[in-house]
């Protein structure tokens, strides 16, 4: 049995591991066939399972301090966020926006399975997934979610998609890291992290991913909230 369980755990952590990369770099259209994050974000049953539309509301910013330097949390979320993302997006003639080098419009609402928007990849990613009590998190103007940087949290720690993760060190071992403090407080740069550009327009947006064992079924990336803001820098 011992053995078992073993084997057991390797096939979800390899599960997981596959899920989360796809998670980080925007999926690869898994899910159903409702066009992965297209306008109208799949149907709502009444509960009774399959997939039903959840609405973006909006993530507050604080923006003071330059947007590259940003702040982010959802004052409308009273549960919890572990996943944060950021798109290039352009204008469109018709008020909406779509994924830059794409005719994929960024919809109001996801589809609960299989959201991630297809051919198209997020400028930077972070996410978090542990079944240990810590997840998700509940970020706000006091403790928000910094540009750039992994939250501190006990058991799993954050990841970005560039491979980074919070290793528990800030904010004590603090130094210029290409032109960035490592450390705000107990949060840790990613050293990979790009910059934004002038002039270019962009979505950030923070989502609750249910976690394993909540969200395995037919391998389906699966979205239980979604807050977002556009700005151009």
């Amino acid at each position: 049995m011992r053995n078992l369980n073993k084997d057991l755990l390797k096939v979800l952590g390899s599960g997981c591991a596959a899920l989360v990369l796809a998670l980080l770099t925007g999926g690869c259209g898994l899910g159903s066939g409702n066009g992965g994050g297209n306008n109208g974000g799949g149907s709502n049953n009444g509960g009774g399972g399959g997939v039903y539309a959840v609405a973006c509301e909006a993530l507050d910013i604080d923006a003071s301090a330059g947007l590259d330097k940003a702040k982010f949390w959802a004052s409308a979320d009273t549960y919890g966020l572990d996943a944060f993302y950021v798109w290039e997006v352009d204008a469109t003639t018709d008020g909406h926006y779509k994924y830059h080098g794409t005719s994929l419009v960024v919809p109001d609402s996801l589809p609960s399975e299989g959201w991630t928007p297809k051919d198209t990849s997020p400028l930077w990613s972070a996410i978090r997934w542990g079944a240990d009590g810590y997840d998700p998190y509940k970020f706000n103007p006091d403790d928000p979610f910094y540009l750039w940087y992994l939250p501190y949290t006990p058991g799993s720690s954050w990841q970005s998609r560039t491979g980074a993760h919070n290793d528990g060190t800030c904010p004590d071992d603090n130094y210029q890291v290409n032109g960035r403090p490592r450390c705000q407080e107990v949060n840790e740069l990613d050293p990979q992290a790009p910059w934004l550009t002038h002039g270019k327009t962009y979505l950030f947006q923070m989502n609750m991913l249910p976690p394993p064992p909540f969200c395995l079924g037919d391998m389906l990336i699966c979205v239980q909230s979604c807050y977002r803001v556009i700005k151009t820098y």
